[in-house]
């Protein structure tokens, strides 16, 4: 399973068990952090398209944040053996 699209996981929020919404909780986060990280590296290089009204060093904290979230999330998953989707975008 690929998801790219936070629109791709809501079956998976509304239908599921608790895998089911565990796996789209995990593709949410995966897809907002690589979102994010695009963002900084963009403002970093001097292209990004707009002007952040947020200092870059909250943004960074909050991708800081957000990571380790996610590598709970997949030790959890170990746990669960729960098989975690491919997240791109």
């Amino acid at each position: 399973m690929i998801l790219c699209e936070l629109s791709d996981t809501v079956d998976l929020m509304i239908e599921g068990g608790y895998k089911e919404r565990f796996l789209a909780e995990y593709a949410q986060l995966s897809i907002r952090l690589l979102k994010l990280q695009n963002t900084i590296t963009t403002f970093k290089n001097g292209v990004l398209d707009f002007d952040p009204e947020t200092p870059i060093e909250i943004l960074e904290a909050q991708e800081e944040t957000m990571s380790l979230y996610k590598s709970i999330l997949e030790k959890r998953a170990t746990f669960e053996k729960i098989n975690l989707p491919e997240v791109t975008l």
